[in-house]
């Protein structure tokens, strides 16, 4: 078959081919992914071109049916030698890009969990431990590099921050309020070593002063018990508001990115909802395309040809449609 009869069969000439395996051939995605893209769409445009060509010529002409699909095929052979490799490194690039955003996000999450692990379990910490995790806390800058959970990390941020500086100065007026309760005692003890000595010059005077002051001081010591029985509840119940508050926070993020991401995906789904499906039954309709009864066997070699054809459209139709959604 001569150049000048392809010219007037597809308008897709030798040259062109050439011309085409010789501008494209070797196109990789990983050096140029732009370049990649427009490949492939002048490739998927040609083979367009070729296929709707051959449909047109194969019904003017029945005669050269056979000739006409060895053409086509040597065709599309050539522009798949060179779509194939181009597309196989486009979707090793678009593979890889998805991997990194996986890994992205999940180094994110980890420098979030730290930010939530300080704030936590401070019950038994010393306070050279809160401070040293609050130290910490402020080395962490959270205008960076959280991209979109910045908010999550802001917050979770100034939840940690805010529970180490309240468990901090708590644990501080223990300490003073454990250091006056010594020096009252210091106080207690000289007084009973006076009393004592007194006692030697004055029995029934001291016995009376020893039962007083033995009474003060069970006062003093219930009084002491009361106020640590209440400490300890008073704690206990901000440690159990601080986890259900943490609690409450971690759902809520969770709930609102679950959310937000199916928002996303119903969105897209409900857009293309309505194309793909008038698409799809497009591909349902060539394929089920009624055909005449014909007695021929030329003529049923067309129809069973046509038939072939309608099937490569259809699924075409179908493999398009797939990539919109």
């Amino acid at each position: 078959m001569t150049e000048d009869t392809q010219v007037i069969e597809f308008g897709i000439t030798d040259t062109a081919l050439a011309e085409l395996k010789e501008r494209l051939i070797g196109v990789d995605a990983a050096d140029d992914y732009d370049l990649a893209k427009t490949a492939l769409k002048e490739c998927q445009q040609l083979r367009k071109k070729l296929t709707e060509s051959h449909k047109e010529k194969k019904a003017k002409a029945l005669a050269f049916g056979r000739g006409l699909d060895t053409e086509k095929n040597r065709i599309m052979g050539k522009i798949k030698e060179v779509e194939d490799p181009i597309k196989e490194t486009k979707d090793a690039i678009d593979k890889e890009a998805e991997r990194k955003e996986v890994s992205r996000i999940a180094e994110i999450r980890v420098r979030i969990g730290e930010i939530q692990s300080l704030g936590d379990d401070l019950f038994a910490r010393d306070i050279k431990d809160m401070e040293a995790r609050l130290a910490r806390l402020s080395e962490i800058d959270v205008d960076q590099s959280f991209d979109e959970f910045f908010h999550e990390a802001k917050s979770e941020h100034s939840s940690s921050t805010t529970t180490l500086k309240s468990a901090i100065m708590e644990r501080k007026a223990r300490a003073a309020e454990a250091e006056a309760l010594d020096r009252q005692r210091e106080k207690q003890e000289a007084e009973s070593a006076r009393l004592e000595a007194f006692r030697t010059e004055q029995e029934d005077e001291a016995r009376k002063l020893r039962e007083k002051q033995d009474a003060i001081e069970k006062r003093q010591r219930e009084e002491q018990q009361e106020i640590a029985r209440k400490q300890k509840e008073e704690q206990d119940r901000i440690d159990t508001e601080r986890r259900e508050l943490e609690q409450r926070q971690a759902d809520e993020a969770e709930a609102e990115a679950r959310d937000r991401a199916e928002a996303e995906a119903a969105e897209k789904a409900e857009r293309l909802k309505p194309d793909t499906e008038k698409l799809l039954m497009l591909a349902v309709a060539i394929e089920d395309m009624t055909m005449p009864t014909v007695k021929s066997d030329e003529a049923q070699f067309v129809i069973a040809e046509t038939r072939e054809s309608l099937a490569m459209v259809a699924n075409e139709l179908r493999r398009s449609t797939k990539e919109l959604a």
